[in-house]
């Protein structure tokens, strides 16, 4: 831990006084506007860009422009966030109330979900177990419950079931991911998160309570046996094992620099968390909750950061930007030193 944090120190001064090392930024246009999410599959990384109603795929290792997907007939409608199944990529639109299935290597449409039978309502998150997808959906109308789980399975697009009511406890259900056989539901409405059985769609608990510190649970990050959350109302991150429910830490102190923490990511022995409001990425050790440094010097181009992924050594971090000024961007760095790679915009 001393020896990362030394290196980060380093890393940041020596990118403060000798910006010739590392690599200019990169100016393409890639199609960025208003990035809400970022995942990587082989060579390339996938940005999904929810104002611009389409997705950016660009090469990791050159940060060359791959493609830019926004054809009308791939049905892209305030596209929300992406995952990979196979050798496709699968979008969930939130306004538009559908998934949309396309292969990474051609870009060519697979299908587009939605059919009222799936109930999509204000799609807010997708992830992937086996042949299944599992997506949260905000929004229940017609019930006292808001929110419920679609999962349908990816290599057909044909409906497995809907898991809703009251026992759930779904409340503007926000992320969802899923670990050794149980999903994980983020409810931002009722501070609360609820696990079921991913196989069968059996509840297995609802967490909630002072002590786990949920206030705004937004993002999760699986490491092993235990789940990361982060908490954008409080700027904490809960920390309990997925296995017992027990709680194992929140993260609260002010050192930690979370303000409005957006999304989470976990890399080996680290947990790298971006900051919306404060425009910086923290990086703690995820075993022992020790804050290892905090990326905030002003060339790492780090605006309104939306979303964290990492690939082999690197990280990569959409930022939403602003207007007139600084342009929507990537940030790329190395998540050993925290030296800056390269920012693509």
């Amino acid at each position: 831990m001393t020896t990362l944090a030394a290196l980060y120190l380093a890393a940041t001064a020596l990118i403060l006084s000798a910006g010739s090392l590392v690599s200019a930024s990169t100016r393409v246009n890639y199609g960025f506007y208003g990035q809400s999410a970022i995942t990587t599959s082989g060579p390339d990384a996938l940005v999904v860009n929810s104002t611009g109603n389409s997705v950016t795929e660009f090469n990791i290792a050159t940060g060359a422009l791959v493609r830019v997907v926004k054809s009308a007939r791939y049905g892209f409608n305030g596209p929300s966030t992406i995952t990979i199944s196979g050798d496709d990529a699968v979008v969930v639109n939130a306004t538009g109330n559908s998934v949309t299935e396309f292969n990474i290597a051609t870009g060519a449409l697979v299908r587009v979900v939605k059919s009222a039978r799936y109930g999509f309502n204000g799609p807010s998150a997708i992830t992937i177990s086996g042949d299944d997808a599992f997506v949260a959906n905000q929004n229940s109308t017609g019930t006292r419950n808001n929110g419920f789980v679609t999962e349908f399975n990816t290599s057909t697009g044909a409906l497995v079931r809907v898991l809703r009511g009251k026992a759930y406890g779904f409340n503007d259900p926000w992320a969802i991911a899923i670990s050794g056989g149980i999903a994980l539901v983020t409810n931002a409405s009722s501070n609360t998160v609820t696990e079921f059985n991913s196989a069968s769609g059996a509840l297995v608990r609802v967490l909630r309570g002072k002590a786990y510190g949920f206030n705004g649970p937004q993002t999760i990050s699986l490491a092993e046996s235990h789940a990361f959350i982060t908490n954008e109302n409080s700027d904490t991150v809960t920390e309990f094992n997925t296995a017992t429910g027990a709680l194992v830490r929140v993260l609260r102190a002010a050192r930690y620099g979370f303000n409005w923490p957006t999304d989470i990511t976990i890399s080996s022995d680290d947990a790298f968390v971006t900051n919306l409001r404060g425009s910086t990425v923290t990086e703690f050790n995820a075993a022992t909750g020790a804050l290892v440094g905090v990326l905030k010097a002003a060339r790492y181009d780090f605006n309104g950061p939306t979303a964290i992924t990492i690939s082999g050594d690197d990280a990569f971090v959409t930022n939403e930007g602003s207007t007139p000024a600084p342009a929507p961007s990537v940030t790329e760095f190395n998540i050993a030193t925290g030296a800056l790679v390269r920012v693509l915009r």
